[in-house]
Order: structure tokens, then sequence, then C-alpha cells
């Protein structure tokens, strides 16, 4: 779900491109998340061999609720650093999350 949020609606392929999974494995993943009420399934603009995923705004809802749960645990966990190890820990991820975008 957090890979269709970030780039828009995609094929099933693309998502397993960016997971670095087998397309069978996003086809189950799917499944779930279609019956959950999180995606749907739609027709590819250009290509009709092609499905297109979208997120519907439960799984909008889900994304918010996780992102709300992550950072609260993430508050409570970082309690044991000072404000300056705070600081100097956010300097180090956004170090490593840069070097991981592709370029």
């Amino acid at each position: 779900m957090h890979a269709i949020f970030h780039a828009g609606p995609m094929p099933m392929s693309q998502v397993a491109a960016r997971l670095q999974v087998s397309p069978r494995t996003v086809t189950d993943l799917v499944d779930g998340l279609e019956a959950d009420g999180f995606v749907v399934r739609g027709p590819h603009p250009t290509d009709r061999r092609k499905t297109v995923l979208t997120l519907t705004e439960g799984g909008l809802r889900a994304l918010a609720t996780a992102r709300r749960v992550r950072i609260a645990n993430a508050a409570e966990f970082l309690t044991v650093l000072d404000p300056a190890e705070r600081s100097t820990l956010a300097a180090l991820l956004d170090k490593v999350i840069a070097a991981a975008r592709p370029q």
C-alpha cells in the first residue's frame, strides 16, 4: 500500500518490481488487500492486458492509522536518547535513506 500511496496507481507488475518480489506474491497480497477493502483493481488506461491498483479511502485510512502508531512507537523508543543524540540519529538516518534512493 505504501508503494501505491507514494507513486500513485500502478500495475501489479510495477508493484512487484518496486517491492522486489515475484508477481505471484503481489497477486496473493492484492487479493487480501482487495478483500479487506484497501485497494481496487481497475483497467489500465492504455493497455487492456494490465490491471492498475488504486488505494481506496479505507486503504488511505489504514495507512494513516499505521503512520500514527509508528510515530507514537518511535517517540516512545527514542525517549532513551537526549535531544543531541536524537539529532545525530536523524542525520544518520537521512544519510542512509538518501543513499538507498534509486538514482
